[in-house]
């Protein structure tokens, strides 16, 4: 089953290759080998961002979705305010003890969650408190 976790995960790893790539590019001789094929490779993860995100130019600077006023542009699979905000839904659910107020669960389940989103993003791992 793939699922939104994984999606997010590999277009964080197809972002990182994109960075890779465009720095080869500028770096190789104009059309040399390695400069093709990092256009190839940057090519190939443009399509599968359209594919996994149905915009081919979800990576690029005009594609980035803006979430609001001053808030940052979130590059295709990154973890979002939203994405948190499910995260501390689940725990206040799964909890034996679900705080009535935001303040208390943020609280209680904050450090929680932040810890899960690092995990997920690489940050860190399942059995370490960071």
């Amino acid at each position: 089953m793939f699922t939104e976790l994984d999606r997010k995960a590999l277009l964080r790893a197809l972002g990182a290759v994109r960075d890779a790539c465009i720095a080869v590019s500028k770096a190789a001789p104009i059309q040399g080998p390695e400069h093709r094929a990092a256009g190839r490779v940057i090519d190939a993860v443009h399509d599968a961002a359209e594919l996994l995100t149905g915009r081919r130019d979800a990576f690029q600077s005009a594609g980035f979705e803006r979430l609001g006023e001053g808030r940052a542009v979130v590059r295709p699979g990154e973890f979002t305010a939203d994405d948190r905000a499910l995260v501390m839904d689940v725990l206040a659910q799964e909890l034996v003890t679900s705080p009535d107020t935001r303040e208390v669960r943020e609280e209680m389940h904050g450090p929680i969650a932040d810890r899960i989103l690092a995990v997920l993003e690489g940050r860190g791992s399942p059995g370490s408190a960071e």
